[in-house]
């Protein structure tokens, strides 16, 4: 068997030992692919999609309800033709002013 004097040397080995295979798992808890860090990197995605997501929906009600109105009030084509497409009616005059800057004047 073993003698008294080897006892402290695999005392130090076994705790030796336990310690590295502890470093081990905290490596896999910390650093691991279902890790901390990277669980930290999956929700900050998630929510940077929910906000992208929130604002899409946004957008989604807004051409709902411009479609709405597009089916409800034949007013609306006129108004959405002229805001978005420029368009005037038979008989109007359309003027475009461009103001000249002064060529003294530098930003």
């Amino acid at each position: 068997m073993f003698k008294i004097k080897s006892y402290p040397r695999v005392i130090r080995l076994s705790i030796g030992l336990l310690i590295f295979l502890l470093a081990g798992l905290q490596y896999k808890v910390w650093f691991g692919e279902s890790g901390v860090f990277k669980r930290h990197i999956v929700v900050v995605e998630l929510e940077k999609k929910r906000n992208s997501l929130e604002d899409l929906r946004a957008t989604n009600r807004a051409l709902r309800s411009q479609i709405s109105s597009l089916k409800e009030n034949v007013n609306s084509y006129e108004r959405l033709a002229r805001s978005e497409l420029g368009m005037i009616k038979r008989g109007e005059l359309y003027l475009y002013s461009e103001t000249l800057s002064d060529p003294s004047e530098k930003n």
